[in-house]
């Protein structure tokens, strides 16, 4: 029955070529083939792969200098090696020639090409290297598809205003016209940037990524606006100059999120449109459509900045030749998509100056989307669809290429069952786009190729087909499932009939919940046990030791069950060469424990100026614990707080009194001042939600308060600012020179707990 609606719905899309066909359901899987000729890539890009930072005359990226600060990237992780693909290319090759795809999406190196990017530094050695890579490619039977630039502005050229001053665009048309030159005669797809919304607004609007300007209201406007036309006068130089001859085509690759109404009203659905056009009609308008900017941008910017005070608005304008010749500069339309929002109207919008706040719109998302190894990227299949269907509906369905889609992870295991998952619902919902719905899609790829240099996340996010083990100096490449799976769909060339078995073609992508999987963890995985400061070390009132609100609470009985208290406990305060010792002989890598904030301050306030106000013996405790530890190469993972508040500031008020996060920020800063020359691996709260509800909501917890309609939520708030101001005292005084890490495994564990 299912074969004969799919053939009626399928002679119904040729019929109407797809403008009114029945849309199946979201959960559908679809089982058709891609057309004849259809494309199969995968990519990288240079910065994140090459290595070779300084090889052979190459000169500083912005991603260079930003990266070698050492304090802007996860773990203070560097492109200077990355994946070595600078002298590995034929190793990278080797891995494409197995996946079996047809193109291979890459970037150039502007500074590799030009060290400072003007062509006064024009390098033989760099031009010889993409040479090289290119003929590997062709001879495997694989056409290359180039990147002019993927982020990484030649340092000197940042050093006079970067994408901010307009000279940029007689360099970049410079930069371009020697790429056609040196490598037109065999790359015929050619991308002028890559996701440019990224470059101007982490780059220039809020600083994350290089080159860190903080300009969210004119800075992202000015550096969008000269992007735009350098991008213009490099698909019309090559038009004029290189076409006839070299006969290639030449467009941009633009990164777009799916902009789902939050709800059916009116202002949402006016929302979500409003936030394609900020996002992806910015720069598609320009190109794809009339030549400028979306009518309801320049609206929404003048607005407010006339509200603001201005003469003009902060989004610049095109003239009407500038507009004559932006319309039309493509070839193709590139597309990155990896996942979806839900948009509402901002009801009481803020005043400040920003492209984001310009929009007027909350962004959220559903909790019932799966999540990945990317706090951003959601698994939201069915937004795919919708955005090619958007595409077609507002630019005339150009031919599109997808130029990057996929799922990132940080457990870098080869079972990556969650990336096939990805790869096979995505892909469905484009071929969904091209078949029923008349998409004019060309072509998909994969990203990435291998795991890589992810940017400000180091490389702790992975999206690789392939594994690369970045401890091992020859960086080999290890294909991961969803390798085997991509090179399935690709040798299919889609999805063509429902497999009587599971296979990497069907749905079914889990394998079942009493399976037991044979698989290793990867290598740097951490096996770690875990106390906490109250549950064993006893020694409740030695050496000048304060009272906790758990000595307190046990010491009034009836509380807890036949009256047991942790007056000795395992008397761990004696006893931890012992725990050190079991830990040893369990082999564990690391060991999670708390630290008794009434031990090193018994009252719970710290005052530099007085000495008395924290105790030594506590402190010789936590010392001889944590060397004890490394000496067994143990790594210490430390809890500033497991639920024992000194009773001293309980007296106060404890977590419902306000003055207890900066006591809690002073404790963090005594403790970080400490031990934080040896400890690396630091959580504020343990299970904070056990504070609020057990301790200050039912009462069934120490300090036995009740309020679970009150209490509960003044607590929960002042646990999140104290976590907040601690996490900040780190960050600013500390994170520099010892080099730690805090804030995320304060939410994984607080995640977990849930």
């Amino acid at each position: 029955m299912f074969q004969k609606i799919q053939l009626i719905l399928l002679s119904i899309c040729v019929t109407l070529k797809a403008q009114s066909a029945p849309i199946p359901s979201e959960k559908e899987f679809y089982h058709s083939s891609f057309p004849d000729g259809f494309v199969w890539s995968t990519a990288t890009s240079a910065y994140q792969i090459e290595g070779g930072w300084n090889a052979t005359g190459k000169g500083p990226s912005i991603w260079d200098t930003w990266s070698q600060r050492g304090d802007r990237t996860e773990g203070g992780a560097t492109g200077n090696v990355a994946c070595d693909s600078y002298h590995k290319y034929q190793d990278d090759i080797t891995a494409l020639v197995d996946l079996g795809v047809s193109h291979y999406r890459f970037s150039i190196s502007w500074s590799r090409i030009m060290s400072d990017g003007t062509n006064r530094t024009l390098s033989q050695n760099g031009i010889q290297y993409y040479n090289s890579l290119i003929d590997g490619l062709i001879a495997a039977n694989i056409t290359p598809m180039v990147t002019l630039y993927h982020w990484d502005l030649p340092q000197g050229l940042q050093n006079f205003g970067g994408w901010e001053n307009e000279n940029i665009i007689e360099h970049f048309n410079t930069y371009a016209t020697e790429c056609y030159k040196a490598f037109g005669d065999r790359v015929k797809l050619w991308l002028t940037f890559n996701e440019p919304f990224v470059v101007v607004w982490l780059g220039y609007g809020v600083g994350v990524f290089a080159p860190g300007i903080k300009r969210p209201g004119d800075g992202v406007y000015i550096a969008a606006h000269n992007i735009i036309r350098s991008h213009v006068r490099a698909w019309h130089t090559y038009d004029d100059l290189f076409r006839p001859s070299q006969k290639g085509n030449i467009s941009i690759t633009l990164d777009s999120d799916w902009k789902e109404p939050k709800d059916k009203t009116t202002s949402s659905i006016n929302a979500a449109e409003r936030a394609m056009q900020f996002k992806l009609g910015w720069f598609a308008n320009p190109i794809f459509g009339d030549g400028d900017y979306p009518a309801i941008m320049k609206d929404k910017v003048n607005s407010r900045s006339t509200a603001e005070g201005l003469t003009m608005s902060r989004l610049p304008r095109f003239t009407q030749e500038q507009i004559h010749k932006n319309k039309g500069t493509y070839d193709f339309f590139g597309l990155n998509h990896y996942t979806t929002q839900l948009i509402e109207q901002k009801t009481n919008p803020n005043s400040e100056a920003s492209w984001d706040e310009d929009q007027e719109t909350i962004e959220s998302i559903d909790l019932s989307w799966p999540s990945s190894g990317s706090s951003w990227l959601k698994v939201v299949p069915w937004g795919m669809r919708k955005l090619l269907n958007w595409i077609k509906k507002n630019y005339g369905n150009p031919p599109l290429y997808i130029t990057e889609n996929g799922m990132s992870d940080r457990n870098a295991t080869i079972q990556d069952y969650h990336r096939t998952f990805y790869y096979r619902q995505y892909i469905n919902e484009v071929l969904k786009a091209t078949k029923l719905d008349g998409c004019n899609i060309k072509g998909y790829t994969a990203w990435s190729l291998m795991d890589n240099f992810e940017w400000a996340s180091g490389y702790a996010e992975k999206f690789g087909l392939h594994y690369v083990n970045f401890d091992d100096p020859k960086r080999p490449r290890m294909p991961k499932l969803s390798a085997f799976c991509y090179k399935e769909i690709i040798q299919s060339n889609g999805f063509p009939t429902k497999n009587s078995t599971p296979s990497c073609s069907d749905p079914v992508y889990l394998p079942s919940e009493k399976e037991f999987i044979k698989e290793s963890f990867p290598l740097d995985f951490v096996w770690s046990s875990a106390t906490s400061a109250y549950q064993i070390e006893g020694a409740w009132n030695e050496d000048g030791k304060g009272p906790s609100i758990w000595d307190t609470f046990v010491h009034n009985p009836p509380k807890i069950a036949n009256n047991d208290t942790g007056d000795i406990a395992c008397d761990s305060y004696h006893k931890y060469r012992e725990d050190v010792k079991l830990l040893k002989n369990m082999k564990v890598k690391a060991y999670r424990f708390s630290i008794a904030w009434a031990r090193v301050l018994p009252n719970g306030l710290y005052d530099s100026n007085n000495t008395a106000s924290w105790n030594p013996k506590g402190v010789e405790y936590y010392n001889n614990l944590i060397d004890a530890l490394l000496a067994e190469n143990i790594r210490p993972q430390v809890t500033l707080y497991h639920w024992d508040l000194p009773q001293a500031l309980e007296d106060q008020g404890g977590w419902l009194n306000e003055t207890t996060n900066e006591a809690f920020k002073t404790y963090a800063d005594f403790c970080f001042k400490t031990f934080g020359d040896r400890v690396k691996f630091w959580i504020t709260f343990n299970e904070p939600w056990i504070v609020a509800w057990l301790g200050y909501g039912n009462a069934a917890f120490a300090p036995g308060k009740k309020g679970p309609g009150t209490y509960t939520y003044i607590v929960g708030h002042n646990l999140i600012k104290a976590h907040s101001k601690a996490y900040h005292i780190y960050t600013s005084k500390y994170r520099s020179s010892q080099k730690g890490g805090y804030m995320y495994q304060y939410y994984l564990h607080f995640r977990l707990m849930i």
